[in-house]
């Protein structure tokens, strides 16, 4: 694993520590703000959506390459 994605799951991980007790907070703010808390949520699943989508095209592309070179030694 990564330097870079190690950091990332960790922040995430200390982010879900400091979520826990204010969840009922967060609860009632969705609740009143549908709209923003919508428009939140179908941010994140772009996000996403758009992170899976390069992460395929690398696969894809590295998946050729490798191709091209077991074709070229034949």
């Amino acid at each position: 694993m990564s330097d870079l994605l190690k950091i990332l799951v960790f922040s995430l991980f200390l982010s879900f520590l400091w979520v826990i007790p204010r969840f009922g907070l967060i609860i009632q703010w969705i609740s009143e703000h549908v709209w923003q808390s919508s428009i939140i949520g179908f941010s994140i699943v772009f996000v996403l959506v758009i992170v899976n989508w390069v992460k395929s095209r690398r696969a894809n592309k590295v998946q050729n390459e490798q191709l091209k070179v077991e074709k070229s030694q034949g």
